[in-house]
């Protein structure tokens, strides 16, 4: 966990040649056996997945002004918020007639917006398989963080997920959003 928090921070601050990221890109203090990179670019998105230990980061960097980028990330709030919700089921009994997601487990939704940045994040527990929606104990596997971040001034979104695992010391949210900084990279 020790070089998420700053790999978080400095993927925001990075802003990469599209068609030629490499993780020594982003700080080459990472070349670590722990750590495995897997890049791909696609259109105007490119993607990465960093695993250690005991955390897993989906990071996507968007080119925006691609008016679809802010219907991805719409639809996607949409989609996590209805994981949450509660619904009948499909197959009534004596026992239950709706299921129901209990309070400890909804998820925690944050927006911001300033001068440098908007970001929208949702804290919440995912399972093995890194699917958002955990609402047992027996599901919960990770502490999940689904974080889209726009740099207003380098035109640039970001969108991380990040699973940290449920048994390990919860990340703090707040300071998770706080450590975020959009500025351009050193010439």
């Amino acid at each position: 966990m020790r070089f998420l928090i700053p790999l978080l921070s400095l993927l925001v601050l990075a802003s990469c040649k599209p068609q030629s990221v490499s993780i020594n890109t982003f700080d080459p203090s990472l070349n670590n056996p722990a750590l495995e990179s897997f890049l791909h670019s696609s259109g105007t998105a490119e993607k990465s997945i960093f695993t250690s230990k005991n955390d897993v980061l989906h990071y996507t960097r968007f080119r925006m002004g691609d008016s679809s980028v802010d219907a991805y990330v719409q639809d996607q709030i949409k989609l996590i918020e209805a994981l949450y919700q509660s619904h009948e089921t499909p197959y009534r009994g004596a026992v239950s007639v709706s299921v129901v997601c209990p309070a400890e487990f909804q998820p925690v939704k944050k927006e911001g917006d300033d001068t440098a940045k908007k970001y929208i994040a949702i804290k919440m527990f995912a399972n093995s398989r890194l699917i958002f929606g955990s609402c047992t104990p027996e599901q919960k596997k990770f502490q999940a963080f689904y974080i889209f971040i726009y740099c207003k001034n380098l035109g640039l979104g970001y969108e991380l997920k990040l699973f940290h695992d449920a048994v390990e010391a919860p990340l703090d949210f707040d300071g998770l959003l706080s450590g975020f900084v959009c500025k351009p990279p050193p010439a």
